[in-house]
């Protein structure tokens, strides 16, 4: 199993980081590989698919994501969101396909 910790504090040896040593030395005592990711002061962006309406469902996954983003001192560049409603088809048109294109650039462009 593997699991991925995206630490926020701004503490890098703080009382998350305490919390999170025996949770993450249980977690490979039972062999899960852990990524732990120190995210703090760094950039973020999101890419997300759902099949509902996109204010009905990556508008609260991009809302978490800022709070986040404030709490971490994370600069958030945006969302990139597409609604899922006939399966992979609906990621292959070239509106999607130039969108993806242009959130990369953009993504890149924030972080220079």
């Amino acid at each position: 199993m593997n699991i991925c910790i995206l630490m926020g504090s701004m503490r890098k040896n703080g009382n998350t980081k305490t919390l999170l040593d025996p949770f993450i030395e249980e977690l490979m005592k039972e062999k899960a590989t852990v990524q732990y990711i120190w995210i703090y002061d760094k950039y973020c962006a999101v890419i997300s698919t759902c099949g509902y309406e996109l204010d009905n469902g990556a508008d609260l996954f991009e809302e978490a994501i800022k709070r986040l983003s404030i709490h971490s001192q994370l600069n958030y560049i945006g969302i990139l969101a597409v609604r899922d409603i006939n399966g992979v088809t609906d990621f292959q048109t070239n509106d999607v396909i130039n969108s993806s294109k242009e959130f990369a650039i953009r993504i890149l462009d924030t972080c220079k």
